[in-house]
């Protein structure tokens, strides 16, 4: 059974996020260090509390909250709108406390279609303020290098850029 005290923070804390199973372990360990460090429990309730988290996530689980293969499909959707390359998709799924073996199998998936990347550059132009940069200037190459560097910057490979950027962008001495 779960003590009144998990109850209380994760009913409040799962009706406000969408998390995974290991994030969500991450946040009850730091909330009973925090409170620890506020003196607001004893060493012996965090220890109590330490072992408790267990049986916190497996009845949590039981009662369907971690859906990871749904939540990833939401995650990547959402980051391929804010033109995310896939270094960063990956990165941002790591940080999520995604299992591996799951963020493997989409990100290869992802990367097996050819037009993958294309697609991602495009939101990513869209997203950003670099559109504002090749539309207002007149400098063709300086605006391919300033982009071009942007690119790299997101995580996105250099030679995809490059051939993304001729194609886009009228360059002849580039």
């Amino acid at each position: 059974m779960v003590s009144k005290y998990f109850q209380n923070y994760a009913s409040y804390y799962l009706s406000k996020y969408w998390v995974t199973k290991g994030k969500f372990e991450y946040k009850l360990k730091n909330k009973v260090a925090k409170d620890f460090l506020q003196k607001k429990i004893t060493e012996n309730d965090k220890r109590k509390y330490l072992d408790e988290i267990f049986q916190v996530l497996k009845y949590y689980e039981a009662m369907g909250f971690f859906d990871e293969k749904k939540l990833v499909d939401l995650k990547i959707e959402n980051l391929v709108k804010k033109g995310f390359s896939l270094k960063k998709i990956r990165i941002a799924l790591k940080q999520d406390y995604f299992e591996d073996i799951l963020i493997e199998n989409k990100i290869s998936k992802m990367s097996q279609d050819k037009n993958a990347n294309i697609r991602l550059m495009k939101n990513f132009l869209s997203k950003s303020r670099v559109s504002c940069i090749i539309k207002s200037s007149s400098c063709k190459t300086e605006i391919f290098k300033k982009v071009l560097k942007k690119f790299t910057n997101q995580g996105f490979g250099y030679s995809d850029s490059v051939n993304f950027l001729k194609n886009n962008i009228k360059v002849d001495d580039v």
